[in-house]
């Protein structure tokens, strides 16, 4: 059974629940469920009320933490199970005051604040920057390979391989034929990382955007440029989207 209250000394609605098998009082400050009490049955709500009393400068704390983060949002949310190239994202927020990270084989993990928001701006900053370093590293064991067996099947020479992290230019071909290809490209399934690629490969024999280059890159790409091309124009992800405090 619950009951809800205005503590006048916090400011705020205190819903108070009677739950059987509980010893002692439970105090909780939740974003979404507010300041909640669990109180065991043999207590009365006015006990509930004096406990919330003295602990009110902790409670006002908490539920400044959460007014300051609150109305920090931002649009184009990174979210639970976005996914790279290898990997799934997981976002668990159950830290005192800790932003961890690590990576496994097939996930990567993040933990947060129990009190932030993922919609909140620092906590996708956080997230977009650790992600970067994932897609970074994904590009480095992925892209050079595949770079050199697509540059082999075509028989086609490169000087080395960069990866960069532009959001908007997937790849480069400089003059001295050195690569660069955005890490952002993980983002991507692997038909349209093999398109781009060979566009840059195509580069090695064309340097400019001329109507040999787009016969060449046809021709490499089984005929299919047209379609690819139009697939990497529309391609759009969270992560690589322009986003702001909403």
């Amino acid at each position: 059974m619950s009951k809800s209250f205005y503590v006048k000394s916090i400011g705020s609605q205190v819903v108070i629940t009677r739950k059987s098998g509980l010893k002692n009082m439970r105090l909780s400050v939740h974003p979404k469920k507010g300041v909640t009490v669990s109180l065991p049955m043999m207590l009365s709500y006015k006990a509930a009320l004096f406990f919330i009393d003295k602990k009110q400068e902790w409670i006002k704390k908490k539920l400044k933490e959460i007014d300051k983060h609150k109305h920090n949002y931002v649009n184009n949310i990174i979210e639970n199970g976005f996914k790279t190239h290898n990997r799934s994202l997981r976002l668990f927020f159950d830290t005192e005051d800790r932003c961890i990270g690590n990576i496994e084989e097939e996930f990567v993990n993040m933990h947060f604040p129990i009190l932030w928001d993922i919609k909140k701006f620092e906590t996708q900053e956080i997230i977009r920057e650790f992600l970067k370093k994932v897609l970074v590293l994904e590009a480095k064991e992925y892209i050079p390979q595949r770079v050199k067996t697509l540059a082999l099947k075509h028989n086609l020479r490169y000087k080395d391989i960069r990866i960069g992290s532009a959001k908007t230019r997937w790849g480069t071909c400089r003059q001295d034929n050195r690569l660069t290809f955005s890490c952002y490209l993980m983002l991507m399934k692997d038909e349209l990382i093999d398109y781009i690629i060979l566009h840059e490969l195509t580069h090695i024999i064309h340097k400019n955007h001329s109507k040999d280059f787009y016969n060449m890159l046809n021709k490499l790409c089984d005929g299919q440029h047209k379609r690819l091309n139009a697939e990497v124009k529309n391609f759009k992800t969270p992560l690589t989207s322009k986003y702001q405090r909403a």
